[in-house]
Protein backbone atom coordinates (compact mmCIF):
# COMPACT_ATOMS: atom_id res chain seq x y z
CA UNK A 1 0.00 0.00 0.00
CA UNK A 2 1.48 3.41 -0.79
CA UNK A 3 1.74 6.10 1.86
CA UNK A 4 -0.81 8.34 -0.55
CA UNK A 5 -3.62 5.42 -0.40
CA UNK A 6 -6.28 5.81 2.36
CA UNK A 7 -6.81 4.01 4.63
CA UNK A 8 -10.83 2.47 4.97
CA UNK A 9 -11.73 2.05 8.90
CA UNK A 10 -12.79 -0.47 10.25
CA UNK A 11 -16.72 0.42 11.67
CA UNK A 12 -18.80 -1.67 12.89
CA UNK A 13 -22.71 -0.92 13.59
CA UNK A 14 -23.20 -0.23 17.70
CA UNK A 15 -26.27 -1.79 17.37
CA UNK A 16 -25.92 -5.33 15.53
CA UNK A 17 -21.71 -5.39 15.76
CA UNK A 18 -22.04 -5.69 11.65
CA UNK A 19 -18.58 -4.66 9.63
CA UNK A 20 -19.76 -1.93 7.19
CA UNK A 21 -18.27 -2.74 4.18
CA UNK A 22 -15.90 -0.51 2.39
CA UNK A 23 -18.64 0.58 -0.10
CA UNK A 24 -21.09 1.46 2.43
CA UNK A 25 -18.31 3.57 4.05
CA UNK A 26 -17.13 5.26 0.74
CA UNK A 27 -21.15 6.01 -0.06
CA UNK A 28 -22.06 7.10 3.35
CA UNK A 29 -24.55 4.33 3.37
CA UNK A 30 -25.17 4.14 7.30
CA UNK A 31 -25.91 6.53 10.06
CA UNK A 32 -23.09 8.31 11.73
CA UNK A 33 -24.63 10.25 14.78
CA UNK A 34 -22.07 12.64 17.03
CA UNK A 35 -23.24 14.87 19.64
CA UNK A 36 -21.58 17.17 22.46
CA UNK A 37 -23.92 17.80 24.94
CA UNK A 38 -23.96 21.37 26.78
CA UNK A 39 -24.53 21.95 30.42
CA UNK A 40 -28.18 21.56 31.93
CA UNK A 41 -28.79 18.20 30.74
CA UNK A 42 -28.58 14.85 32.50
CA UNK A 43 -25.60 14.39 30.09
CA UNK A 44 -23.47 17.82 30.96
CA UNK A 45 -20.53 17.52 28.54
CA UNK A 46 -20.58 14.29 27.63
CA UNK A 47 -19.82 13.47 23.44
CA UNK A 48 -21.73 10.36 22.33
CA UNK A 49 -20.82 8.73 18.93
CA UNK A 50 -22.66 5.92 17.47
CA UNK A 51 -22.93 3.96 14.15
CA UNK A 52 -26.08 2.72 12.48
CA UNK A 53 -26.31 0.48 9.43
CA UNK A 54 -29.17 0.40 6.89
CA UNK A 55 -31.10 -2.61 8.66
CA UNK A 56 -30.75 -1.51 11.90
CA UNK A 57 -31.83 1.85 10.89
CA UNK A 58 -35.08 0.67 9.50
CA UNK A 59 -35.70 -1.10 12.70
CA UNK A 60 -35.11 2.13 15.22
CA UNK A 61 -37.24 3.99 12.35
CA UNK A 62 -40.14 1.36 12.57
CA UNK A 63 -39.74 1.74 16.66
CA UNK A 64 -39.70 5.53 16.58
CA UNK A 65 -43.19 5.40 14.54
CA UNK A 66 -44.70 2.94 17.43
CA UNK A 67 -43.85 5.78 19.95
CA UNK A 68 -46.02 8.11 17.63
CA UNK A 69 -42.78 9.78 16.26
CA UNK A 70 -42.06 10.08 12.67
CA UNK A 71 -38.29 10.62 10.95
CA UNK A 72 -38.14 13.44 8.18
CA UNK A 73 -37.18 12.12 4.98
CA UNK A 74 -36.08 14.04 1.92
CA UNK A 75 -34.80 13.07 -1.76
CA UNK A 76 -31.70 14.72 -2.96
CA UNK A 77 -29.48 15.14 -5.13
CA UNK A 78 -26.21 13.18 -4.91
CA UNK A 79 -24.27 15.07 -6.54
CA UNK A 80 -25.08 18.63 -5.55
CA UNK A 81 -26.59 17.63 -2.13
CA UNK A 82 -29.51 19.31 -3.03
CA UNK A 83 -32.76 18.82 -1.08
CA UNK A 84 -35.36 17.25 -3.98
CA UNK A 85 -38.55 17.06 -2.45
CA UNK A 86 -40.34 14.50 0.36
CA UNK A 87 -43.16 12.75 -1.34
CA UNK A 88 -43.68 9.58 -0.33
CA UNK A 89 -43.63 8.38 -3.95
CA UNK A 90 -40.51 10.08 -4.58
CA UNK A 91 -38.83 7.82 -1.74
CA UNK A 92 -39.86 4.79 -3.04
CA UNK A 93 -38.81 5.76 -6.18
CA UNK A 94 -35.70 6.68 -4.93
CA UNK A 95 -35.58 3.11 -3.46
CA UNK A 96 -36.55 1.28 -6.08
CA UNK A 97 -33.33 3.06 -8.27
CA UNK A 98 -30.90 2.17 -5.29
CA UNK A 99 -31.79 -1.63 -5.62
CA UNK A 100 -31.18 -1.83 -8.93
CA UNK A 101 -27.90 0.15 -8.72
CA UNK A 102 -27.24 -2.49 -5.76
CA UNK A 103 -28.14 -6.02 -8.32
CA UNK A 104 -25.76 -4.57 -10.73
Amino acid sequence: MSSNSKKIPNIKCNVCHKKINKEQIIDKDFIEIKQYWGYFTSRDQQFLHCIICEECWDRIEEYIETLGGKVDKYRYDMLSGEILGTEKSEIEKVKKQNAKHKNR
